[in-house]
């Protein structure tokens, strides 16, 4: 087992049986424009499993827009970490560690670390990345914790304090055997790495059983993902109680692990900011995700497979949390809850995500404000695949809703609910999409759904339109008595391309759409049609170079003329859809 440490940007070295030390970097990230601050190489000497623990501090005065740190395979990227929202005006240090698995098969393979950053508003940020570091380090087959050769003679050394910032609770006592109870050792872990003023509580390829464990500021838990390491919430738990517990606090991350709620909520966010969960399993749990009273979170890559209660879950006035390539499978069997649940929520996006095979709603949403959705499907469910009730200001672009209303493969209960439902007040609704019942051999007696779209009686629709792909439901496509439904086929809509990059659009329906493609992150639409107040909707097509988040801004919206679509990142060319949704 081997490991090597590197300070400091455009090295390269072959891991061997000594530390390898690397001067200090810094970096000038210019507004707009990706700047590779640093960058690690190294290879590795023998073929195996190895472990990249990246961590730098950045001391940042007048804002970055945003930090991407990525591993590369040669030229490929194996995975990135984006860090948002560390604009300041005035000079502060923040502290970020990662970890990246990487499986070693070709040993002539050149492996680097490249920090990139892109400045936020009009001026030019200078960043200190004076605390850049990159450990590689490969596991012991026979040992939870760390076993590293780090002297030239050979020696093993087996130290927490070799590794700067990770804890391994195998260090502190945990056993990871499923049966003994490891909750005070994971503790202890914990406390060292708030004592270090923060750090990575590092989990191996086991299942650690263990009660509620409260994750303080600054302190990541990472495992070595979902088919390799478990937490095991203790036989019993009690009633409203969750296996890990953020609350009152910021910067917690919880990464590449299975958590087995044992009835008991899986992760609990409560008064919390600036969270991130990804690449997660949560199974077992009484509630897998529950949100409340919570904002600014990353939740990405995190499944909820078989679950009795809620999948995802937000409550309590959450607000301007991110899903992304989140899905909720075969959730809500106790009570028929809804796979996605949120209520009071303000400003969430959704991206690639979706419901299958929920006892109950698909996607659920009650008295939201400012939801965006773009890639989102709900398959399967017993009952809507999407639901709205008393929202506004939400808009869906690309929501696929299939053969909901059935609790099985063979039709039971079909022909009561619909793929999108709508109820109470609501304003300003722009869904667009699919709805209905495509041929599938595994699925009997279809359709299922009883409406493409349903506006329930009683209820108030302001301003919502329906731009959907309508087709084999059991009552027909649509039942409204406020909204207008606006079939996609037939918009009559031309789009023409310049070299320039400037897009050209014409057409006789009610909605207007197109491609577009960025050239340096921006792109100028011309369109006759927008107006000032225009709803405009923006997905990634094709992507290609750094993709970032797509935005109109109101400022760039010329009525009658054009609009500009904008991307975070300054090297963005991907292609990316757009739709003029009102």
């Amino acid at each position: 087992m081997a490991h090597a440490i590197f300070n400091g940007p455009n090295q390269s070295t072959v891991i061997g049986n000594s530390p390898v030390n690397f001067p200090i970097a810094s970096a000038i990230f210019a507004a707009g424009v990706a700047v590779d601050a640093t960058e690690t190489k190294f290879s590795f000497s023998n073929p195996g499993q190895y472990y990249v623990y990246v961590s730098f501090r950045a001391a940042v005065k007048d804002g970055v827009k945003s930090i991407a740190v990525s591993l590369y395979d040669n030229t490929a990227k194996l995975d990135v970490f984006i860090l948002k929202g560390l604009a300041s005006s005035t000079a502060k240090s923040d502290s970020q560690s990662f970890i990246f698995p990487v499986l070693v098969t070709n040993v002539a393979h050149l492996y680097s670390i490249t920090l990139t950053g892109i400045g936020h508003g009009n001026d030019t940020v200078l960043i200190s990345i004076a605390g850049f570091q990159a450990l590689v380090t490969s596991f012991a087959p026979a040992a939870d914790g760390i076993t590293i050769i780090n002297n030239p003679d050979g020696t093993i050394s087996t130290s927490g304090a070799s590794l700067p910032g990770i804890f391994p609770v195998g260090l502190y006592g945990a056993v990871g055997d499923g049966i003994t109870n490891d909750t005070a050792a994971i503790a202890a872990a914990t406390a060292a790495a708030v004592a270090h003023g923060g750090g990575i509580v590092l989990f191996d390829a086991k299942t650690y059983l263990t009660n509620t464990q409260t994750i303080p500021s600054n302190v990541v838990f990472q495992g070595l993902g979902t088919t390799l390491t478990t937490l095991l919430r203790t036989a019993a738990p009690p009633l409203g109680t969750s296996l890990i517990l953020i609350s009152g606090t910021s910067g917690q991350a919880v990464r590449s692990m299975t958590l087995n709620g044992n009835g008991a909520y899986g992760v609990y966010l409560f008064d919390a900011e600036d969270v991130q969960l990804r690449d997660l399993l949560a199974t077992n749990c009484s509630l897998a995700f529950y949100v409340y009273f919570t904002n600014g979170c990353d939740i990405y890559n995190c499944r909820a497979v078989a679950n009795p209660g809620y999948g995802f879950s937000e409550q309590g006035g959450s607000s301007d949390n991110k899903y992304t390539c989140c899905d909720a499978i075969s959730c809500g069997t106790s009570g028929n809850a809804a796979s996605f649940y949120f209520v009071g929520s303000e400003g969430d996006r959704f991206t690639s995500c979706g419901a299958t095979d929920g006892a109950g709603h698909g996607f659920y949403f009650q008295n939201c404000l400012d939801i965006q959705g773009t890639e989102v499907k709900a398959e399967r469910n017993a009952y809507d695949g999407f639901h709205f009730n008393a929202c506004a200001d939400c808009h869906f672009f690309n929501a696929y809703a299939h053969w909901n209303s059935s609790s099985d493969n063979i039709g039971t209960g079909k022909g009561v609910y619909s793929g999108f439902s709508i109820e109470g007040i609501c304003a300003d609704l722009n869904l667009r999409g699919r709805s209905g019942d495509r041929n599938d051999v595994a699925l009997l007696n279809t359709p299922y759904q009883k409406y493409g779209i349903y506006e329930n009686p009683g209820g108030t629709y302001t301003d919502c339109f329906y731009h959907l792909d309508i087709y084999d439901n059991v009552t027909g496509p649509s039942s409204l008595s406020g909204g207008n439904l606006v079939p996609l086929a037939g918009d009559g809509v031309t789009i023409t391309t310049s070299s320039s990059g400037i897009i050209s659009s014409a057409g006789g329906g009610s909605s207007v759409k197109g491609t577009a493609t960025l050239v340096g992150g921006t792109v100028t639409v011309n369109a006759p049609t927008v107006a000032a107040n225009s709803v405009i909707l923006v997905s990634y097509n094709t992507t290609a170079g750094l993709i970032g988040f797509l935005s109109v801004p109101t400022a760039s919206i010329m009525a009658g003329v054009s609009f500009v679509i904008h991307s975070s990142s300054a090297t963005d060319a991907s292609t990316v859809n757009w739709m003029i949704a009102s």
